[in-house]
């Protein structure tokens, strides 16, 4: 499998540290916490709203991030293992949230395929407010951009079926103890398999990693076809986490719809 937005996603999921390979943690800052009454069960590495980049860093951030880290703590990066710079960055809040993750790679892809950056198209309110307030506030605008924010009706349409999904299309979810919303991206789409890739601390890989669902009815939408993920507590990842009566569905950006 080789395409831009795999390798993408591959710079978190392979990413490397020196001659190393650790998937990168799901980090979340605890503003993003307290703002979606995330439950109290969350095992995932916590930062502040401007800390490590908030969970929202490319992996050249977080690369800096844990550099900086381990040389304030005396860690050293070339004797450990990638498990315990794995465990390092949990324990400093060094990683990528789910949006974070989907944000960064869609505005590289997004920037390379059309010219342009997600920090000038994505809105977060309806009509002249939304405007303004993207005008205003566009540096850093992946901080200001959740889940829901990605997939809401301003910026996305819905895809109704499994045959219609392209490349680039991001996978709106809900997670069972939060009200906020979660956050996939496809990465690769054939006749048998959609593949995508995500950052999250409920399921059974933890952090950045790749996701696949067999295609079983390729007329019908998401929840009709065959999960491959398991969450953490070895549920079946898509019959626990995705159901278009809370609003999941496949969304795709505006500007890849014209």
């Amino acid at each position: 499998m080789s395409n831009s937005l795999y390798e993408l996603a591959n710079e978190y999921i392979n990413f490397r540290i020196g001659f190393k390979k650790i998937n990168v943690p799901y980090a979340i800052s605890s503003y993003a916490i307290k703002k979606y009454g995330i439950g109290s069960n969350i095992q995932a590495a916590t930062t502040g709203k401007f800390e490590n980049y908030s969970g929202k860093g490319t992996p050249n951030q977080i690369r800096k991030a844990l550099i900086n880290a381990a040389k304030k703590e005396n860690f050293n990066l070339d004797k450990a293992t990638s498990k315990d710079i794995y465990k390092f960055m949990e324990s400093h809040g060094i990683g990528i949230d789910c949006s974070g993750f989907v944000y960064n790679i869609l505005n590289t892809y997004l920037i390379k395929k059309e010219n342009k950056s997600l920090d000038n198209i994505i809105l977060r309110y309806k009509g002249v407010l939304g405007y303004f307030e993207r005008f205003l506030l566009v540096k850093n605008r992946v901080r200001r951009s959740s889940a829901n924010t990605l997939t809401n009706d301003l910026n996305t349409i819905k895809i109704n079926k499994v045959k219609d999904i392209e490349l680039a299309d991001i996978i709106r979810l809900t997670h069972s103890d939060w009200k906020g919303k979660h956050i996939a991206i496809i990465v690769d789409v054939n006749k048998k398999y959609i593949t995508y890739a995500m950052s999250s601390e409920y399921t059974k890989i933890k952090g950045a990693h790749f996701g696949r669902i067999k295609i079983i009815d390729p007329d019908k939408s998401l929840e009709k076809q065959q999960w491959e993920e398991l969450t953490k507590k070895g549920k079946n990842y898509g019959r626990d986490e995705f159901n278009p009566k809370r609003g999941d569905a496949v969304k795709r950006l505006r500007i890849f719809s014209k």
